[in-house]
């Protein structure tokens, strides 16, 4: 369960970013999402959204714009450096 403190952290978190893509859209909460959790900025995201802010209709259009496209970056399925033609399966192509 969740302590007072922390519920009203989590809603001020969302009221921060409800605000941002009126201000700068989508871009800028990935923007500050990134600045403030790095490679965990998804997750806050996620915790924010997921924390029982009133503001429901705000809080679906921030997941399509915000959310949706940070998961398909992030997903495992995404492009990956390979291995140049002629290197045997080597990213360096060093150790022949």
């Amino acid at each position: 369960m969740e302590t007072p403190a922390t519920e009203e952290n989590l809603a001020l978190a969302a009221e921060g970013l409800l605000a941002l893509p009126e201000l700068g859209g989508p871009e800028a909460v990935v923007q500050q999402a990134d600045e403030m959790a790095g490679k965990d900025a998804l997750g806050t995201i996620e915790v924010v959204l997921n924390s029982g802010h009133p503001a429901d209709v705000g809080v679906r259009e921030l997941r399509t714009p915000v959310v949706e496209p940070m998961r398909a970056r992030t997903h495992w399925f995404a492009p990956r450096a390979q291995p140049g033609p002629g290197s045997g399966g080597r990213h360096s192509g060093h150790g022949k």
